[in-house]
């Protein structure tokens, strides 16, 4: 054999070899791939999920029909919404049961709404003539909850139409009349109008709450006047009244800081007994006790607990309030304030809006009553030697707490005794 033959016979052995490592290198890894891939769910398993389901359908289908069938609405709804978000099943297929159960809950709610809408206008149509606007009020519900009801909806515009006439002769009668107060009543409980405006309206009642402010302004100033300069309280209340009735007209300003001063003079001696200052609300017509120790919080000598006082420019009697604040860099809702003096505790439940926590402080503030429990746990508690109050708070950790200085037990006495000088 020449060197030639020789050598192409090594060169096709190795190509032959090669190939066959080929072939086995494709054949492992096609294996592999089959032992590794999800196996194909079997026929008779999608066949047993299948049937499940369209008997669970067929079962849905027929307890609805028959809730149907007899007239039972409410439940045939009710089965409505629990039943449509089960169906996973094909809704385009007309022959499916999934599609039936569509059909027949819109038949449900078309007739619960048609029972509704019965309701509503049986109701209506009892109503006597005159009661109008009680039968708008119906026909409004009607187009709730059936926009597209083009018979009531002109039903609703004509009855709309009437009532706003039958106002306007009203208003423009009470007007003539000088009958402001019927005017005025008319104008304050007019009913919705839907579907036209009520704009021919305005310029009346416009005119009815002028006169009744002019009216009211007349009446104030007819009681103020009489009154004599030291009658601080009664000048105040009715100056009040009139920069309330007439906040551009500069004098009843002028008059209720004169008569502000004349009151707080006039109560001088109580207030440096108490240690006490006051402020005066417009808004509300309360004078507002406050202890000077009160202002004093961030400093050491500060109260974190002290009684004020709320009373009315009028006869009302004052209301006594107690406050306890507590530096805190996180807020807890406490569910009780707790007073400890003469060796017991005493514990008084706290209600979520007596409690805040504002620019680093827990605070309570809780109004007390005339008489009662309430109000002698904290008259005993002012009279104490020493004792502390604290705030827990739902958690497991210890709640904090703060005892009582002497000016702050002094401060308590103070504005005690000043409610009591009010309550004379």
């Amino acid at each position: 054999m020449s060197t030639s033959e020789h050598t192409s016979r090594q060169r096709i052995f190795r190509i032959f070899a090669g190939t066959l490592v080929v072939f086995a290198l494709f054949g492992g890894i096609i294996y592999l791939g089959r032992q590794s891939a999800p196996l194909p769910e079997s026929p008779r398993q999608n066949s047993s999920k299948e049937p499940r389901e369209a008997l669970l359908a067929e079962n849905q289908y027929h307890t609805l029909l028959e809730a149907l069938s007899n007239d039972d609405i409410s439940q045939a709804c009710s089965l409505c919404e629990t039943l449509i978000p089960g169906l996973s099943r094909d809704l385009l297929s007309e022959d499916s049961p999934e599609w039936n159960i569509l059909i027949l809950c819109e038949e449900a709610r078309e007739k619960n709404l048609a029972e509704e809408k019965r309701a509503l206008l049986k109701q209506a149509a009892k109503l006597p003539p005159e009661a109008a606007i009680k039968r708008l009020a119906a026909y409004h519900e009607v187009l709730s909850l059936d926009p597209g009801d083009a018979i009531h909806r002109e039903k609703t515009l004509a009855l709309e139409k009437t009532i706003l006439q039958d106002i306007q002769n009203k208003l423009t009668q009470a007007l003539k009349e000088k009958n402001i107060s019927r005017a005025c009543s008319l104008c304050e409980q007019l009913p919705p109008f839907r579907l036209v405006s009520s704009e021919p309206l305005e310029p009346l009642c416009a005119s009815a709450m002028e006169e009744r402010r002019l009216q009211q302004i007349a009446e104030v100033l007819a009681k103020v006047k009489p009154l004599p300069a030291s009658d601080y309280l009664g000048n105040l209340q009715g100056y009040r009244q009139l920069a309330q009735l007439d906040p551009a007209e500069d004098t009843y300003w002028e008059k209720i800081e004169r008569y502000r001063e004349s009151a707080e003079k006039a109560q001088g001696r109580m207030l440096r007994r108490a240690s006490a200052r006051m402020s005066y609300d417009l808004h509300t017509g309360t004078f507002w006790y406050l202890p000077s120790i009160a202002e004093k919080r961030e400093a050491s000598g500060g109260a974190h607990a002290y009684f004020y006082i709320g009373k009315k420019d009028d006869s009302t009697p004052p209301q006594l309030r107690f406050v306890c604040l507590l530096r805190r860099e996180n807020p807890f809702k406490a569910s009780q304030v707790l007073l400890s003096f003469d060796d017991a505790r005493y514990a008084l439940p706290l209600q979520e809006k007596w409690v805040h926590f504002q620019d680093g402080f827990l605070w309570c503030d809780i109004p007390l009553p005339e008489a009662g429990e309430a109000l002698e746990l904290f008259r005993a508690f002012a009279h104490a030697q020493k004792g502390s109050f604290s705030l827990p708070d739902s958690g497991e950790e210890p709640f904090p707490g703060r005892t009582l200085s002497k000016e702050e037990f002094a401060g308590l006495r103070q504005m005690l005794q000043l409610y009591e000088e009010l309550r004379k």
